[in-house]
């Protein structure tokens, strides 16, 4: 866009040649694969910078942008935007800002938040004073950051990495956070392993209040015929599951004499998987679906 002709129009307007234009109503400024919207536009021709008022829109291959102001250098493209809403379509991401800033380097956020929730849905978002997602990169580094889910925070972070495209890196997944009957409070943080393209990991502690810490992980394998799952669990003991009741349930049945009075003792809990799912030649497939636990009730 920056080689080519930009155009300009409106309802009305004022152009002192090759020095400035003042546009209003229904401004639309386009120049290539870029378009710019806005109530009022100044244009300054010797700077080549252009300032917009009134519910600014910006379009352009990969983002759009909404602002109650901004600033456009026609010759680089920056942009400054003040009240600014966003959206990302590589990875679906959008958000709001007090203050963004876009340069060749990639944006700039300041007292912002994203979510890749639909409008209308804030079942979790990212805020953070500072916001940074380079332009090549598919990452954004979000300084003093907090994820809030249904706009409570649940984890702080000084510096927070998250994926803005398809692209893989080791590194902490959303953690995930609920509440039951039977685990308590029961908390998971995963952590991402890329080890390779065609291989990677994941390891989850899974903290449940009325259980205890669960170890899960979880190895992938991809080829050209075949793809192979591993997976594992381990509760060293369960603090409510003794191997053949629930702590409530031992409780009720002493309590009823069905059971004679005892020490409820917390029982070792597993898990053991492996999928695999192949493609050979002359049409021949194989699937393996293996599954043991270490009790009918896991």
């Amino acid at each position: 866009p920056e080689t080519a002709l930009v155009t300009l129009s409106a309802e009305q307007g004022e152009y002192v040649v090759d020095e400035s234009a003042l546009l209003e109503g229904g401004v639309r400024i386009s120049q290539g694969p870029r378009s710019v919207e806005a109530e009022l536009a100044t244009y300054d021709a010797l700077q080549e910078a252009l300032a917009r008022e009134g519910n600014v829109l910006v379009q352009e291959p990969g983002i759009l942008l909404r602002g109650d102001s901004a600033e456009l250098d026609i010759a680089t493209g920056d942009a400054r935007f003040d009240g600014a809403r966003f959206v990302l379509y590589e990875g679906d991401y959008r958000g709001e800002a007090a203050r963004l800033s876009r340069t060749e380097a990639g944006l700039t956020i300041e007292d912002g938040e994203f979510t890749r929730c639909e409008p209308g849905n804030e079942g979790w978002k990212v805020s953070a004073g500072r916001i940074e997602i380079p332009e090549e990169g598919g990452y954004a580094i979000a300084e003093n950051a907090r994820l809030e889910i249904y706009d409570v925070p649940v984890l702080w972070a000084p510096r927070l990495t998250v994926p803005v495209s398809d692209e893989r890196k080791s590194g902490f997944l959303f953690p995930s956070v609920g509440f039951s009957g039977e685990n308590g409070l029961d908390a998971s943080l995963p952590y991402y392993f890329n080890l390779a393209p065609n291989y990677d990991a994941t390891f989850t502690p899974r903290l449940m209040a009325d259980r205890g810490m669960l170890l899960q992980g979880e190895f992938r394998q991809l080829s050209e015929r075949m793809e192979n799952t591993i997976g594992g669990a381990w509760l060293p003991q369960d603090d409510n599951y003794n191997g053949e009741f629930s702590f409530d349930e031992f409780e009720e049945l002493v309590r009823s004499g069905r059971l004679p009075p005892g020490t409820f003792e917390a029982e070792e809990r597993w898990l053991a998987r492996f999928d695999h799912r192949g493609t050979w030649l002359r049409g021949l497939t194989t699937q393996v679906d293996f599954i043991e636990v270490s009790d009918d009730d896991y």
